[in-house]
């Protein structure tokens, strides 16, 4: 009696020793009635669960059931889960999990056949198949990024139907305009497949809306597109003529109805899952169109794997992958890195304590966004703070001699042009004086001819710097 009312007296500050001694006096005491009062009155203590503390994690239920089991990222989802213990004389049932301290997982439990949010935890992550709870582990990282804030400027979302020739159907797709999009300026764009999805799970429209707010990224517009025959348009047997119809006639579309940079290096395509897939397939087809790309969690087909393995393409890469995602994916995503590593492809590349969940994609879609639209310098702003330093960039090889033209958006006091191949070796560095804003012929002289292929032109003031991929054939 006097170690249990001891007990209750110390629960307020509840630490790993004390939860444990909790189960131990649960576990090793005879009388119910002690052991339900001693339930109660760390249930009001303890409002929230479950209960994470360094790398380890409490989830409790109480109720009446003959069997409760804990499923969800950590399980792949399975129906066996884990078996929660019910302590003898008592409705309340735990099971005691080790996790990285910096996970987050979605979960849900099992009451007979029915699958349950877990009662008692208010923090709940929209799924393809409705709403799981969420766990977040003690060093889960804050992301400000994904706080809602009345406050900041906010976009606007324009929708259509959009009519496929090369798929002969049709879909909705939206659109996102930065605040105070202007047709004077030209801005760059992301695709993001499963759009609707993007759009109504992951809360893409307000993630970018906030990471422009907080200056971490440039004002861009995001193009939302759904699948309508998803795995053969991702994956299958349609995936050409999926291709053709973002390449050709949605990217054409954006570029007639809006206005948008045209240069690759200020356009990418995105996706998770199986959308990552077509997503890499997308910038793989069309490295003119696409110079960037993220697949999150992501199917890699073979084509994929050996089209980046044979034929290295001037494409800035993000890829990532859970910890405890689909077992199958995993080796693929690590498979393709290598890829991307030993063609000295410009990628990131981050695993994650988390699942195959829109929760995941979410919590990481900053990283490819700040990764391919970083902000202007502030000392480059001015009343045209959104426009790139270099725009409408064209370029031509001629044996030893390559032509540029290119928009120049503020006057510098001094350029330097550099060429690159894609392991980052300088071919070549020209130094420019002062320059005017506006239209620019310049040319670059190399030592020797160089082959066809993927390389990089670098411009840089003393102020920024701006890489873009270029081709030649």
């Amino acid at each position: 009696m006097r170690i249990f009312i001891a007990f209750l007296l110390s629960v307020i500050s509840l630490n790993a020793n004390e939860i444990e001694s909790f189960i131990s006096l649960l576990n090793s005491n005879a009388d119910s009635l002690m052991k339900m009062k001693a339930i109660d009155s760390f249930m009001i203590v303890n409002k929230t669960f479950p209960i994470a503390i360094d790398t380890n994690c409490y989830f409790l239920f109480r109720g009446k059931a003959d069997r409760i089991i804990l499923t969800g990222d950590h399980t792949q989802w399975s129906q066996r889960g884990d078996t929660m213990k019910r302590f003898s004389g008592t409705d309340l049932h735990m099971v005691k999990k080790t996790f990285p301290a910096d996970a987050r997982l979605d979960y849900k439990l099992i009451n007979g056949t029915n699958w349950i949010l877990d009662p008692r935890n208010p923090l709940t992550c929209p799924g393809g198949f409705g709403p799981n709870s969420e766990l977040r582990m003690p060093a889960y990282p804050d992301q400000p990024e994904l706080i809602g804030n009345a406050d900041i400027p906010k976009g606007t979302i324009f929708d259509t139907t959009f009519t496929s020739k090369a798929l002969n159907n049709s879909r909705a797709i939206k659109v996102y305009l930065p605040p105070d999009y202007s047709p004077m300026i030209q801005y760059p764009v992301i695709l993001f497949h499963d759009g609707i999805d993007y759009v109504n799970l992951a809360k893409a429209p307000a993630i970018i809306d906030r990471l422009i707010a907080m200056n971490r990224i440039r004002p861009i517009i995001a193009v939302f597109v759904p699948a309508v025959n998803r795995t053969p348009e991702y994956a299958g047997n349609s995936i050409n003529a999926f291709t053709s119809f973002i390449n050709e006639e949605v990217m054409l579309w954006v570029d007639t109805r809006f206005s948008t940079s045209r240069e690759a290096i200020w356009r990418a395509v995105a996706g998770a899952s199986n959308g990552g897939n077509i997503a890499l397939y997308c910038a793989m087809k069309s490295p003119h169109i696409f110079g960037k790309v993220a697949a999150q969690s992501s199917n890699v087909i073979n084509a994929i794997m050996t089209g980046y393995d044979s034929d290295p393409k001037p494409i800035q890469t993000y890829i990532d992958i859970g910890a405890y995602d689909i077992p199958q994916l995993i080796p693929l995503v690590k498979q393709f890195r290598q890829v991307l590593e030993k063609r000295s492809y410009w990628y990131m590349y981050k695993q994650v304590n988390e699942g195959h969940s829109w929760g995941n994609w979410k919590a990481n879609m900053n990283e490819y966004l700040e990764f391919f639209f970083p902000p202007l310098p502030s000392s480059v702003k001015s009343n045209q703070e959104s426009l790139p330093l270099i725009m409408n960039l064209h370029y031509v090889l001629d044996s030893s001699l390559i032509q540029l033209d290119f928009d120049l958006s503020i006057p510098v006091k001094g350029l330097t042009i550099m060429l690159m191949d894609i392991q980052g070796k300088i071919l070549t560095e020209s130094l420019l004086t002062a320059r005017e804003r506006g239209q620019q012929h310049e040319a670059l002289l190399l030592d020797k001819p160089i082959s066809s292929g993927a390389y990089f032109l670098q411009f840089r003031t003393n102020k920024t710097m701006f890489t873009y991929p270029v081709t030649f054939k």
